[in-house]
């Protein structure tokens, strides 16, 4: 803006650096720049929206950001800043309601009482959330953009349950804030949960944050939690958790075990995070009380105590750079996790502690028109004296890792939980074609072996399962429905499904 005339000046020639210096100079803040026709401060105080000069440039479509203004008060209007920015504001609403109208997309953000003069670093990874959160609310908008340009919309990130722990850390400290959340699903399996959430982040000192969780359904708890952030992408962190299972265990497709226990769980780890992938060791102490154990198979090593307690330390690596939690149609995902199990805290009964290994492999290869490959792999190991049955290894379910317990693969074809050998190998390929944008048809095929004693792996269970379906994305989680069959069970299957997995 020429002070002078006090008209909009709009560079498209000349001195590049003297343009740019112009344009930085906030009145009161910077000394204006002087040529031999102007005395030239920030344009802002005239035009500070300016899809008019935009338009006048050539441009065909324009994606606006704004930002939500707090109310003008006697007590925000303190110094002289203060009253120059109110005055440029006033200046600058002349032509803003027209440029706002020529905007094909606004995203407009809630900067939450932070302004133009908030530079630290704790308020520019404030400003970057609070921008990734409104321009996720408009995900929507901007994929029916794309689509009304002839380009696809498989390249942006979905926002369903949003991205996984290791992206909320991707290189840069925590951000203060709190939410509150709430999640709802009915299956036919385990009928209806529900799950409610409360977070909060404090900017202060070790950036402490409380998280609290409650699910009401067959598996109840009621989860609290403490984490601080010593450095960059560290935290240190425990979680006490409350939770009540009963537990229906089948083997060989037949209903076996009604298994009824309350647990304690106290966990205590320190992770690092990089882009996509977290590495975390720790240690938990889990106590269990098994109320009712109905049995009409005679376990290899049946629960003989009522209660139980095991000091466990654990390893744990995850990586994954999937576009999507639900249908995702580009992306790895892996980890390994190695787990000690003892009951003193360095021996288990007589012996030397448990050692579980598991791990697990899947990658989301697009083949082009909606099309995509899922190979996976999967695998857990546990010593063949493993005397508990809480830690047997189980499979059933599709897609979705540790759906009833923590060490429940999926496997396709077998619902519930699958009680089997204590070395167990997974291999299996999904194939999913997208039509339109949310409507999705998959196939799945898999193969498992599994044995008690590693000796016999490849000479004992042979396992085949395949599933058919149809699946529909909303924002609220997919509804979904899909017949199965394996050879363990010998029997078709229905399973339906509203809302996300918890």
């Amino acid at each position: 803006m020429d002070v002078v005339s006090g008209q909009e000046i709009d560079f498209v020639s000349g001195n590049l650096a003297k343009a740019i210096r112009a344009s930085m100079s906030i009145p009161g803040v910077f000394e204006p720049v002087r040529t031999d026709q102007y005395v030239l401060v920030d344009g802002g105080a005239v035009n500070n929206y300016p899809v008019d000069l935009a338009k006048s440039l050539g441009a065909d479509i324009i994606i606006g950001v704004t930002f939500k203004k707090n109310p003008r008060t006697v007590e925000n209007v303190k110094n002289v800043a203060d009253v120059l920015t109110a005055l440029a504001a006033d200046l600058s609403n002349k032509k803003f309601g027209g440029n706002v109208a020529q905007t094909d997309l606004q995203i407009d953000v809630d900067v939450h009482g932070l302004g133009a003069a908030s530079f630290t670093e704790e308020a520019i990874d404030s400003l970057i959330v609070y921008g990734d959160v409104a321009a996720r609310a408009k995900l929507p908008e901007l994929i029916e953009l794309r689509k009304s340009l002839g380009l696809p919309d498989t390249t942006l990130r979905q926002a369903g349950r949003g991205l996984p722990p290791s992206k909320q850390n991707d290189s840069r400290k925590p951000v203060r804030g709190g939410t509150l959340s709430v999640g709802a699903r009915i299956d036919s399996e385990e009928l209806a949960s529900v799950m409610l959430g409360a977070c909060y982040q404090s900017g202060r000192t070790l950036y402490p944050k409380v998280e609290l969780d409650f699910r009401l359904g067959k598996r109840s708890y009621g989860r609290a939690a403490l984490s601080l952030s010593p450095a960059t992408n560290w935290l240190i962190g425990g979680s006490y958790r409350y939770s009540y299972y009963e537990m229906r265990l089948y083997h060989n497709g037949e209903h076996t075990t009604d298994l009824n226990y309350l647990e304690h769980l106290f966990h205590l780890g320190v992770s690092r995070y990089w882009h996509d992938m977290k590495a975390e060791i720790g240690a938990k102490f889990q106590s269990r009380r098994y109320d009712d154990l109905y049995s009409s198979f005679e376990w290899q090593m049946p629960i003989t105590n009522k209660i139980e307690n095991l000091l466990i330390y654990f390893a744990d690596f995850k990586y994954d750079n999937q576009d999507s939690e639900v249908y995702p149609e580009r992306g790895m995902k892996s980890g390994v996790r190695l787990e000690y199990l003892t009951d003193d805290g360095a021996h288990y009964g007589e012996n030397h502690g448990l050692m579980q290994f598991g791990v697990h492999y899947e990658h989301a290869i697009p083949l082009g028109k909606g099309f995509t490959l899922m190979p996976s792999v999967y695998g857990r190991s546990i010593p063949s004296a493993n005397t508990s049955l809480g830690n047997q290894n189980m499979i059933g379910g599709i897609g979705t890792m540790g759906h009833y317990i923590s060490q429940q693969l999926p496997f396709a074809g077998i619902y519930r939980m699958q009680v089997v050998g204590n070395h167990l190998g997974i291999v299996g390929l999904t194939g999913r074609k997208r039509i339109g944008k949310n409507h999705n048809i998959f196939a799945v095929a898999n193969y498992a072996k599994d044995a008690d004693e590693i000796r016999h792996f490849l000479s004992e269970n042979n396992r085949l399962g395949a599933a058919l379906g149809y699946g529909y994305k909303t924002p609220f989680g997919p509804v979904e429905g899909h017949f199965s069959w394996s050879n363990t069970t010998s029997k078709f299957a229905f399973f339906l499904n509203l809302g996300f997995m918890f």
